[in-house]
């Protein structure tokens, strides 16, 4: 099951795209998430589940990428997986749940439209933020 959610419109400088997956409880699969241009993948998430209360990434492209971390152990007691881009010195930090996972350079951010999930999870909101997330564009609230 794959659903695109998209941006009606943007600010000028995008700093930070911030999205909140619903309740991780019922969690206990592999999903990815997309960022989408309108004729391609700017960047992919993939995220894969253990048993031990790992979660596994893996991103795509690869060419851009440094890792700081690929895996993490996720907290039960937090109610959602919050998953941060941020603009950091010309290159954006990924961060799921507040730990850092890597730095990427992405060619093309600027026309990215929307945001795609595969597998059986729902976005509970999603920002295009221009400064920080009190200052959100675009939520999506589902």
């Amino acid at each position: 099951m794959s659903k695109v959610h998209n941006f009606d419109e943007k600010p000028d400088n995008i700093c930070l795209f911030y999205i909140k997956v619903k309740s991780c409880y019922d969690l206990n699969q592999d999903f990815d998430i997309s960022f989408e241009c309108q004729q391609e993948t700017v960047l992919k998430l993939l995220l894969n589940f253990t048993n031990e209360n790992f979660c596994y990434v893996s991103a795509y492209p690869e060419k851009y990428l440094s890792w700081k971390n690929n895996k993490f152990l996720l907290n039960w007691n937090e109610n959602f997986l919050i998953i941060e881009i941020q603009n950091f010195r010309g290159s954006f930090e990924c961060r799921i749940n507040k730990i850092p996972i890597f730095n990427i350079f992405i060619r093309s951010y600027q026309n990215i439209k929307g945001v795609k999930i595969n597998g059986n999870v729902k976005i509970k909101e999603a920002f295009l933020v221009n400064k920080d997330i009190t200052h959100p564009y675009n939520a999506i609230k589902i």
